[in-house]
Protein backbone atom coordinates (compact mmCIF):
# COMPACT_ATOMS: atom_id res chain seq x y z
CA UNK A 1 0.00 0.00 0.00
CA UNK A 2 1.07 3.53 -1.07
CA UNK A 3 2.51 5.47 2.55
CA UNK A 4 1.47 2.68 4.57
CA UNK A 5 4.27 4.03 6.96
CA UNK A 6 2.84 8.20 7.39
CA UNK A 7 6.62 8.27 8.92
CA UNK A 8 9.22 5.98 11.05
CA UNK A 9 7.81 2.94 13.24
CA UNK A 10 10.58 3.24 15.06
CA UNK A 11 12.18 6.41 16.55
CA UNK A 12 15.99 5.86 16.97
CA UNK A 13 16.33 2.78 19.29
CA UNK A 14 13.72 3.08 21.66
CA UNK A 15 9.63 4.70 20.73
CA UNK A 16 8.04 1.52 19.41
CA UNK A 17 4.55 2.79 18.03
CA UNK A 18 2.09 1.89 15.42
CA UNK A 19 -0.43 3.91 13.64
CA UNK A 20 -4.32 3.03 12.85
CA UNK A 21 -6.06 4.67 9.92
CA UNK A 22 -8.58 6.48 12.69
CA UNK A 23 -6.62 6.91 15.94
CA UNK A 24 -3.39 8.34 13.94
CA UNK A 25 0.30 7.23 15.94
CA UNK A 26 0.41 5.85 19.32
CA UNK A 27 3.32 5.00 20.77
CA UNK A 28 3.78 1.54 22.84
CA UNK A 29 6.98 2.54 24.69
CA UNK A 30 8.69 5.85 25.38
CA UNK A 31 11.95 5.74 25.66
CA UNK A 32 13.36 8.97 24.95
CA UNK A 33 17.21 7.93 26.26
CA UNK A 34 17.18 5.04 23.81
CA UNK A 35 18.25 2.51 26.36
CA UNK A 36 16.59 -0.40 24.24
CA UNK A 37 19.04 -1.91 21.87
CA UNK A 38 17.33 -4.65 20.86
CA UNK A 39 15.99 -6.37 16.96
CA UNK A 40 11.64 -6.07 17.03
CA UNK A 41 9.71 -8.44 15.40
CA UNK A 42 6.60 -7.17 14.23
CA UNK A 43 3.33 -8.65 13.52
CA UNK A 44 -0.05 -6.61 12.31
CA UNK A 45 -2.61 -7.14 9.71
CA UNK A 46 -3.55 -5.14 7.32
CA UNK A 47 -7.09 -4.68 5.25
CA UNK A 48 -7.20 -2.11 2.04
CA UNK A 49 -10.32 -1.10 1.19
CA UNK A 50 -11.36 -3.84 2.72
CA UNK A 51 -13.66 -4.41 5.70
CA UNK A 52 -12.85 -7.71 8.09
CA UNK A 53 -15.24 -10.54 7.19
CA UNK A 54 -14.92 -13.30 9.83
CA UNK A 55 -15.64 -16.82 9.09
CA UNK A 56 -19.12 -17.83 10.12
CA UNK A 57 -19.09 -21.46 9.60
CA UNK A 58 -16.52 -24.22 9.01
CA UNK A 59 -17.00 -28.05 8.69
CA UNK A 60 -15.52 -30.95 7.89
CA UNK A 61 -17.39 -33.39 5.24
CA UNK A 62 -17.23 -36.14 7.80
CA UNK A 63 -16.62 -36.21 12.07
CA UNK A 64 -15.61 -39.99 12.22
CA UNK A 65 -13.94 -42.40 9.58
CA UNK A 66 -12.48 -45.42 8.97
CA UNK A 67 -8.79 -46.05 6.96
CA UNK A 68 -7.10 -48.81 6.03
CA UNK A 69 -3.23 -48.70 6.25
CA UNK A 70 -1.54 -47.27 3.21
CA UNK A 71 -5.14 -45.56 1.78
CA UNK A 72 -5.25 -41.91 1.21
CA UNK A 73 -8.34 -39.40 1.73
CA UNK A 74 -8.85 -35.80 0.27
CA UNK A 75 -11.20 -34.50 3.19
CA UNK A 76 -13.56 -32.07 1.95
CA UNK A 77 -14.45 -28.54 4.20
CA UNK A 78 -16.52 -26.36 4.10
CA UNK A 79 -16.03 -22.57 5.13
CA UNK A 80 -18.47 -19.86 5.14
CA UNK A 81 -18.96 -17.17 4.05
CA UNK A 82 -17.04 -17.20 0.73
CA UNK A 83 -15.20 -14.08 0.90
CA UNK A 84 -14.14 -14.49 4.72
CA UNK A 85 -10.91 -12.22 5.23
CA UNK A 86 -9.00 -15.60 6.49
CA UNK A 87 -10.20 -18.67 4.77
CA UNK A 88 -6.79 -20.53 4.54
CA UNK A 89 -6.79 -23.63 6.23
CA UNK A 90 -4.18 -25.10 8.59
CA UNK A 91 -4.27 -28.83 9.17
CA UNK A 92 -2.83 -30.99 11.83
CA UNK A 93 -2.77 -34.78 13.25
CA UNK A 94 -2.93 -35.68 16.74
CA UNK A 95 -0.27 -38.83 16.25
CA UNK A 96 1.09 -38.82 12.56
CA UNK A 97 2.83 -42.07 12.92
CA UNK A 98 -1.02 -42.79 12.50
CA UNK A 99 -2.18 -40.22 10.32
CA UNK A 100 -0.31 -37.30 8.13
CA UNK A 101 -2.30 -34.26 6.82
CA UNK A 102 -0.61 -31.93 4.33
CA UNK A 103 -2.40 -28.37 3.87
CA UNK A 104 -4.76 -29.03 1.26
CA UNK A 105 -6.46 -31.74 3.53
CA UNK A 106 -4.80 -35.07 1.71
CA UNK A 107 -4.98 -37.61 4.62
CA UNK A 108 -2.50 -40.52 4.56
CA UNK A 109 -3.19 -43.43 6.75
CA UNK A 110 0.35 -44.79 7.82
CA UNK A 111 -0.16 -47.18 11.07
CA UNK A 112 -2.96 -49.19 12.49
CA UNK A 113 -4.02 -47.13 15.71
CA UNK A 114 -6.59 -43.83 16.21
CA UNK A 115 -5.59 -39.97 15.73
CA UNK A 116 -7.58 -36.87 15.04
CA UNK A 117 -7.28 -34.41 12.20
CA UNK A 118 -7.90 -30.84 12.77
CA UNK A 119 -8.18 -28.02 10.46
CA UNK A 120 -8.37 -24.51 11.52
CA UNK A 121 -9.08 -21.00 9.90
CA UNK A 122 -9.27 -17.39 10.83
CA UNK A 123 -6.40 -17.58 12.32
CA UNK A 124 -6.74 -19.83 14.76
CA UNK A 125 -10.98 -18.65 15.71
CA UNK A 126 -12.76 -21.44 14.80
CA UNK A 127 -11.91 -25.01 14.45
CA UNK A 128 -13.38 -28.84 13.52
CA UNK A 129 -12.04 -32.34 13.97
CA UNK A 130 -12.32 -35.53 12.44
CA UNK A 131 -11.48 -39.22 14.48
CA UNK A 132 -10.05 -41.47 12.13
CA UNK A 133 -9.55 -44.87 12.62
CA UNK A 134 -6.82 -46.97 10.81
CA UNK A 135 -7.40 -50.54 10.22
CA UNK A 136 -5.01 -53.03 8.43
CA UNK A 137 -4.64 -53.83 5.03
CA UNK A 138 -4.21 -56.79 3.25
CA UNK A 139 -0.81 -55.18 2.33
CA UNK A 140 0.02 -54.19 5.24
CA UNK A 141 -0.90 -57.25 7.09
CA UNK A 142 -0.69 -60.15 5.06
CA UNK A 143 1.92 -63.18 6.50
CA UNK A 144 2.98 -65.73 3.52
CA UNK A 145 4.63 -69.05 4.76
CA UNK A 146 5.63 -71.99 2.14
CA UNK A 147 7.38 -75.36 2.35
CA UNK A 148 8.12 -77.93 -0.01
CA UNK A 149 4.59 -78.62 -0.17
CA UNK A 150 2.06 -76.18 1.70
CA UNK A 151 1.87 -72.79 1.39
CA UNK A 152 0.41 -71.28 4.78
CA UNK A 153 -1.18 -67.16 3.93
CA UNK A 154 -2.61 -65.42 7.11
CA UNK A 155 -3.55 -61.39 7.17
CA UNK A 156 -5.23 -59.23 10.20
CA UNK A 157 -8.95 -59.50 9.49
CA UNK A 158 -9.80 -55.44 10.12
CA UNK A 159 -13.37 -55.30 9.76
CA UNK A 160 -13.69 -57.57 6.90
CA UNK A 161 -15.75 -60.70 7.67
CA UNK A 162 -15.14 -62.94 4.50
CA UNK A 163 -12.25 -63.65 2.01
CA UNK A 164 -11.83 -65.67 -1.28
CA UNK A 165 -8.48 -66.76 -2.77
CA UNK A 166 -7.55 -67.84 -5.70
CA UNK A 167 -4.61 -69.63 -6.96
CA UNK A 168 -2.54 -71.35 -9.69
CA UNK A 169 0.70 -71.86 -11.08
CA UNK A 170 2.69 -69.12 -13.23
CA UNK A 171 3.15 -72.37 -15.52
CA UNK A 172 -0.34 -72.88 -16.04
CA UNK A 173 -2.14 -69.88 -15.26
CA UNK A 174 -5.45 -71.20 -16.47
CA UNK A 175 -5.29 -74.03 -13.94
CA UNK A 176 -7.28 -71.89 -11.17
CA UNK A 177 -8.35 -73.03 -7.81
CA UNK A 178 -9.98 -71.03 -5.11
CA UNK A 179 -10.97 -71.18 -1.54
CA UNK A 180 -13.89 -69.58 0.40
CA UNK A 181 -12.75 -68.35 3.38
CA UNK A 182 -14.60 -67.35 6.49
CA UNK A 183 -11.09 -66.63 8.26
CA UNK A 184 -8.06 -64.70 7.58
CA UNK A 185 -6.05 -67.71 7.37
CA UNK A 186 -5.92 -70.25 4.23
CA UNK A 187 -3.81 -73.23 3.73
CA UNK A 188 -2.93 -74.70 0.64
CA UNK A 189 -2.09 -78.12 0.10
CA UNK A 190 -1.04 -80.80 -2.35
CA UNK A 191 1.00 -78.28 -4.51
CA UNK A 192 4.10 -78.65 -7.14
CA UNK A 193 7.32 -79.18 -5.79
CA UNK A 194 9.88 -76.14 -7.17
CA UNK A 195 7.02 -74.29 -8.31
CA UNK A 196 5.93 -70.79 -8.36
CA UNK A 197 2.47 -69.66 -7.89
CA UNK A 198 0.27 -66.56 -8.21
CA UNK A 199 -2.38 -65.95 -5.08
CA UNK A 200 -4.97 -63.21 -5.27
CA UNK A 201 -7.45 -62.48 -2.33
CA UNK A 202 -10.37 -60.61 -2.35
CA UNK A 203 -11.78 -59.09 1.23
CA UNK A 204 -15.55 -58.67 1.70
CA UNK A 205 -17.57 -57.07 4.11
CA UNK A 206 -21.27 -57.97 4.51
CA UNK A 207 -20.28 -59.37 0.56
CA UNK A 208 -18.99 -55.47 -0.76
CA UNK A 209 -15.88 -55.78 -2.01
CA UNK A 210 -13.49 -54.02 0.15
CA UNK A 211 -9.70 -54.60 -0.36
CA UNK A 212 -7.26 -57.29 -2.31
CA UNK A 213 -4.07 -58.12 -3.02
CA UNK A 214 -1.60 -59.94 -5.32
CA UNK A 215 1.09 -62.64 -4.05
CA UNK A 216 3.74 -64.14 -6.38
CA UNK A 217 5.30 -66.97 -3.69
CA UNK A 218 7.70 -69.67 -4.93
CA UNK A 219 7.71 -73.49 -3.12
CA UNK A 220 10.86 -73.71 -0.48
CA UNK A 221 13.65 -75.75 -2.22
CA UNK A 222 14.59 -78.54 -0.14
CA UNK A 223 18.08 -78.33 1.58
CA UNK A 224 19.40 -81.95 1.72
CA UNK A 225 19.30 -85.14 -0.63
CA UNK A 226 17.41 -87.14 2.16
CA UNK A 227 14.03 -86.30 4.33
CA UNK A 228 13.92 -83.37 6.92
CA UNK A 229 11.62 -81.93 8.66
CA UNK A 230 11.25 -78.74 7.30
CA UNK A 231 12.12 -75.86 9.63
CA UNK A 232 10.65 -72.05 9.61
CA UNK A 233 13.14 -69.01 10.03
CA UNK A 234 11.02 -68.52 13.46
CA UNK A 235 8.50 -69.35 14.83
CA UNK A 236 6.29 -66.88 17.52
CA UNK A 237 3.90 -67.92 19.82
CA UNK A 238 0.75 -68.22 18.98
CA UNK A 239 1.19 -67.83 15.57
CA UNK A 240 0.43 -70.22 12.98
CA UNK A 241 3.13 -72.32 10.90
CA UNK A 242 3.26 -75.40 8.97
CA UNK A 243 4.04 -78.74 9.35
CA UNK A 244 6.15 -80.65 6.33
CA UNK A 245 8.94 -83.57 5.56
CA UNK A 246 10.68 -82.31 2.33
CA UNK A 247 12.55 -84.99 0.03
CA UNK A 248 9.84 -87.27 0.96
CA UNK A 249 10.13 -91.14 -0.81
CA UNK A 250 7.08 -91.10 -3.19
CA UNK A 251 6.09 -94.45 -2.02
CA UNK A 252 5.32 -93.79 1.46
CA UNK A 253 1.62 -94.83 2.30
CA UNK A 254 0.91 -92.45 5.44
CA UNK A 255 2.34 -90.08 7.85
CA UNK A 256 1.80 -88.93 11.41
CA UNK A 257 2.94 -85.92 13.29
CA UNK A 258 3.21 -85.41 17.25
CA UNK A 259 4.27 -82.12 19.17
CA UNK A 260 5.62 -83.14 22.56
CA UNK A 261 4.54 -86.78 22.07
CA UNK A 262 0.79 -86.12 21.01
CA UNK A 263 -0.63 -86.65 17.90
CA UNK A 264 -1.29 -83.46 15.48
CA UNK A 265 -3.23 -82.82 12.50
CA UNK A 266 -1.01 -81.44 9.81
CA UNK A 267 0.08 -79.35 7.87
CA UNK A 268 -1.18 -76.46 9.94
CA UNK A 269 -0.92 -75.51 13.43
CA UNK A 270 -2.40 -72.85 14.07
CA UNK A 271 -0.33 -72.15 17.58
CA UNK A 272 2.29 -73.21 19.92
CA UNK A 273 3.22 -71.54 23.12
CA UNK A 274 6.64 -70.37 23.99
CA UNK A 275 9.23 -72.15 24.67
CA UNK A 276 11.06 -75.51 23.12
CA UNK A 277 8.69 -78.30 21.06
CA UNK A 278 9.53 -81.39 20.10
CA UNK A 279 8.43 -82.60 16.47
CA UNK A 280 8.16 -85.57 15.44
CA UNK A 281 6.55 -87.51 12.44
CA UNK A 282 6.55 -91.07 11.45
CA UNK A 283 5.96 -92.49 7.86
CA UNK A 284 4.92 -95.80 6.76
CA UNK A 285 5.86 -97.20 3.90
CA UNK A 286 4.00 -100.31 3.67
CA UNK A 287 3.90 -103.39 5.87
CA UNK A 288 7.43 -104.72 3.77
CA UNK A 289 9.42 -101.64 4.28
CA UNK A 290 8.87 -100.77 7.38
CA UNK A 291 8.51 -97.05 9.10
CA UNK A 292 11.17 -94.06 9.37
CA UNK A 293 11.25 -91.54 12.49
CA UNK A 294 12.45 -87.91 11.89
CA UNK A 295 12.63 -85.78 14.99
CA UNK A 296 13.22 -82.15 15.31
CA UNK A 297 12.99 -79.48 18.17
CA UNK A 298 12.43 -76.22 17.49
CA UNK A 299 12.24 -72.73 19.96
CA UNK A 300 9.21 -70.69 19.80
CA UNK A 301 9.52 -67.30 20.46
CA UNK A 302 7.28 -64.55 22.87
Amino acid sequence: PVKIDNGPAVKGKGDLIYGGPEDGWLGLADVSNGSIDANWVLSFVTCVNKPYVPVEELALAKDSMQMRVGEEYYMPTKILPSDATYRTSQWSSSDENVVKVNNTGLIQARAVGEAYVKVSVDRGRMSDSCKIVVVPSLTSGVKVQSTQHHILMSWTAGVDDSWKLYYAPTSNPSAVDSLDLDEPLACLSGLKEAATYNLKVYAYSESVLTDSIVRVVNMTKAKSDYPAIYIAPSYVAESPFLLDVHNLKSAYESMKWYIDEKEVQAPLVRALPAGEHLLEVEIHYGADKGVEYIRRKIQVKE
